[in-house]
């Protein structure tokens, strides 16, 4: 059960949100970057090392600069989550090397995300025990 005072405190927050400036509101921007390789032409092999690039050049003066994720995608969902390729990095760095993890041959893509930002997903690309 909720509390009245927890339900006025909500209110409340919403109220002082709602009240902002709309050029303070939007200071968190989410953005996505275009990832540029891994393509749908690429074909990594298990155990190579490998850069993943992104676009840097339009990221929005207002952008929220978090700190980045790259994680392997896998039916359009995050393969593991819990084991990222690239961890805590910034994304105007505009690229992060990793190695290919040991997964079953077939198509994957990787997220570019962090939590308080948008996310970028590659497009579909090949992994195989070469």
């Amino acid at each position: 059960m909720v509390s009245a005072s927890r339900v006025i405190s909500f209110i409340g927050l919403l109220a002082l949100a709602a009240s902002l400036p709309l050029s303070e509101r939007e200071e968190n921007t989410a953005w996505a970057p275009t990832i540029n390789y891994p393509n749908k032409w690429t074909v990594w092999c298990v155990g190579a090392s490998h850069h993943v690039y992104w676009d840097t050049s339009n990221i929005p003066a207002n952008f929220n600069h978090a700190i980045f994720n790259l994680t392997l995608v896998a039916n359009d969902t995050l393969f593991d989550p819990n084991h990222p390729l690239a961890k805590n990095f910034p994304l105007d760095v505009g690229a992060v090397t990793i190695t290919v993890p040991s997964v079953p041959a077939g198509k994957y893509g990787v997220d570019l995300s962090s939590w308080d930002a948008g996310e970028g997903w590659s497009q579909s690309f090949e992994i195989k025990d070469c």
